[in-house]
């Protein structure tokens, strides 16, 4: 009699031990898909999310995401070569800045040219990595000299010019930036400086070479709140 009650004890514990394994597996196979299915979801939301069609750099609150849209044809180098050196860069960059200061996001094509798409930690980051002067501060607290002609913007659209010491009052944030290039900021733009801007429907600001080059830049100031 001792012997089948024992008997019945040790089936009932190994019973309990097969379920027990049985929903550790079942467990971590749920994990492991959930993790997978993230992976797949997080790949395809990046391979598909909307390219800029010309070179962009947005200012958001977490950062900076800078998108370049390339002729590679100009630069002789193929989107493989293009890839290799800008993870190599960032690499570099971030073995003196700090993990994740500059981070690859992704490279594509958009419109028949290379696009490659980067982020940063911040403003001070970028202007670190690009070679360009960029910098945000509150309009208020700026020490920049805002030496340049500045149009007031109302309805997405320059509206006239306005005085110098009439910008320097103004709430919001400024960003002096010295780049020829597309700039989204995070609120609605209320005054930028006249020279070489134009403000698109989308309330990006194009910066253009007033003088047909390229590479020179003027200082271009934008208030936005």
């Amino acid at each position: 009699m001792a012997t089948n009650t024992k008997k019945k004890i040790s089936r009932r514990a190994r019973h309990r031990q097969i379920v027990r394994r049985r929903r550790i597996a079942l467990g971590v196979f749920v994990v492991v898909a959930v993790l997978l299915l993230y992976v797949i979801i997080h790949s395809l939301y990046i391979k598909f999310k909307p390219k800029a069609d010309v070179s962009t750099l947005t200012i958001k609150e977490d950062g900076v995401k800078l998108e370049e849209v390339i002729d590679t044809d100009e630069l002789k180098a193929s989107n493989g070569d293009l890839k290799r050196a800008v993870k190599d860069d960032i690499s570099a960059f971030n073995s003196k800045h700090g993990k994740n200061a500059a981070r690859f996001i992704r490279l594509g094509e958009k419109n028949g040219k290379c696009y490659v798409e980067t982020a940063f930690k911040d403003v001070e980051t970028y202007a670190k990595y690009s070679g360009y002067a960029v910098k945000l501060t509150k309009v208020k607290a700026s020490k920049a000299n805002f030496d340049a002609i500045f149009s007031e913007v109302k309805d997405g659209k320059k509206s006239g010019y306005i005085d110098a010491y009439k910008v320097k009052k103004m709430k919001g944030q400024l960003l002096v930036l010295n780049e020829n290039i597309t700039v989204k900021v995070p609120g609605d733009v209320k005054c930028v400086s006249d020279e070489g801007t134009k403000v698109n429907e989308d309330g990006s600001v194009t910066i253009k070479p007033v003088n047909g080059n390229n590479d020179y830049a003027v200082n271009t100031y934008i208030i936005f709140e």
